[in-house]
């Protein structure tokens, strides 16, 4: 029963850390080396790959379950946030 209580965080962060990770490949990446931005299926898939890879946190209690939700959605979103900042101040900095 306790995985399935960390399923839908993990679930989330797949998804968010995707989204995260397009759009700064778009922002920075394709635009700086003129590449081709990345499309939905092949963010996804690389953000499942770096997770299987370096996600190795399993929460132990309530109080690590509410951690992992925070975690899992304030990381990509502050990522993003930032990420737009520097891409708005590209050409000002």
């Amino acid at each position: 029963m306790h995985y399935f209580a960390t399923l839908f965080p993990k679930i989330l962060a797949y998804i968010l850390y995707g989204i995260a990770g397009k759009l700064l490949w778009q922002w920075f990446v394709a635009e700086t080396f003129d590449i081709v931005n990345l499309p939905w299926s092949t963010a996804f898939g690389i953000t499942i790959l770096v997770r299987l890879t370096n996600d190795h946190y399993t929460p132990r209690s309530k109080e690590d379950y509410s951690n992992l939700l925070r975690h899992t959605i304030y990381t990509p979103l502050i990522a993003v946030s930032l990420g737009f900042i520097l891409y708005r101040l590209k050409g000002i900095i």
